[in-house]
């Protein structure tokens, strides 16, 4: 499971039409990491969740949840994105 220890977190918020953007940095986690990661906490919280080697897709109650993680040198980079209806 991904510990916060392993990441160093810096949140930039954005806006796109009908979505809340949040994008970090995850220092020393794989992206198998975050999607597990990801697939436990929504699944946990009641969102129907399925997983692909870049991305994470859930719903719940209409509301649209897509996590993409790239890989770059250093780290593995993550941006959160949640869609309403």
């Amino acid at each position: 499971m991904l510990g916060e220890k392993h990441l160093q977190v810096f949140r930039q918020h954005g806006k796109l039409e009908g979505a809340r953007v949040t994008c970090y940095p995850a220092q020393g986690a794989s992206r198998n990491q975050i999607s597990a990661h990801y697939e436990e906490e929504l699944t946990d919280h009641g969102w129907e969740a399925e997983k692909s080697p870049n991305e994470t897709r859930a719903t719940s109650g209409g509301l649209r949840y897509v996590v993409q993680y790239w890989r770059d040198p250093n780290d593995t980079e993550v941006e959160v994105r949640v869609f309403r209806p």
